[in-house]
């Protein structure tokens, strides 16, 4: 992997990246060349994002996605099984042994907080904590350090999002490389006022519904949202998608990959965890995943 490929960078730069693993020093073209040479050691294809960003102890850094474990396990003929299953002082702990195409056998565990849970909340807690022992299990086994995306909400002060503003992973074919191998570059999706404005233009709330503390621009938040509606607006420099949440609330998105998991989760009538921020009088996604069942 050659950072050195698109910009020069000096030696203590490449020393932090690559021991300490801190990619915030990079650039948004050798942040991708990271992400693709990770991606291509390990057989897997950038194009379906099996990473994303995740800030921890003030580091950037990646942690793997559904994708991730999903394609490793067909990869490399993984199966799983659950072992067991308990209860201990109000904590779910799952046990998952993963057994690999040649016999190895290496096993996790996931556990999440079930005290004082019932009905559906129960239910799925305990999905989740079977899905951490899968994943924690599927990335063990691979010999992989990275944090699983069902990990990442219970880590105090993480912040997930894509650095550096709204850089985002496009494909182009490379005349370089045979015509089966995609290479991933990097564009800055500047924003796109006009359909900014049309994409998120609501009806106005009524008076007395309205918070008394409005978010001012440059203010950011996450929240957990269930999808009614995706719209698509186009403008002359692009589309922009209003996304309006089952209980009002709207937000614009600006990248295809966001809406495309923002789409597959409202088919599978799941959650969606989306980080936003407020740019003028809209609120703009700036990440978004399905809540992990």
């Amino acid at each position: 992997m050659s950072l050195m490929k698109t910009d020069t960078v000096n030696a203590t730069t490449i020393e932090q990246v690559l021991i300490s693993g801190d990619l915030n020093r990079l650039t948004a073209e050798q942040r991708n060349i990271y992400y693709k040479s990770v991606c291509d050691s390990l057989g897997l294809n950038p194009l379906t994002r099996p990473f994303d960003y995740i800030v921890l102890n003030g580091k950037l850094t990646l942690y793997a996605r559904k994708d991730c474990t999903d394609q490793l396990r067909s990869l490399r003929g993984i199966s799983i099984r659950i072992v067991s299953r308990e209860s201990i002082e109000g904590v779910m702990v799952v046990t998952a042994q993963a057994t690999d195409k040649i016999g190895r056998i290496d096993e996790s565990t996931g556990a999440v907080s079930v005290q004082g849970l019932r009905g559906e909340a129960l239910a799925n807690a305990l999905m989740k904590a079977e899905t951490k022992a899968k994943r924690r299990a599927t990335l063990s086994i691979c010999g992989l350090g990275f944090t699983d995306e069902s990990e990442v909400e219970s880590i105090p002060n993480a912040r997930i999002g894509e650095p550096r503003g709204a850089d985002r992973i496009l494909a182009h074919q490379d005349p370089a490389m045979p015509m089966n191998y995609k290479h991933a570059v990097v564009e800055t999706v500047q924003p796109q006022p006009k359909a900014l404005e049309a994409a998120t233009k609501a009806e106005p709330a009524p008076a007395a519904a309205a918070s008394p503390e409005q978010p001012r621009d440059g203010d950011s938040g996450v929240m957990v949202i269930d999808i009614g509606d995706i719209e698509e607006h186009r403008g002359k420099n692009g589309a922009v998608w209003k996304i309006v949440a089952m209980n009002g609330e709207v937000f614009a998105c600006m990248d295809d990959l966001l809406v495309s998991d923002i789409s597959d989760a409202k088919s599978n009538d799941r959650p969606v965890r989306v980080e936003w921020q407020k740019r003028g009088t809209k609120r703009v996604i700036l990440s978004a995943r399905e809540v992990a069942e």
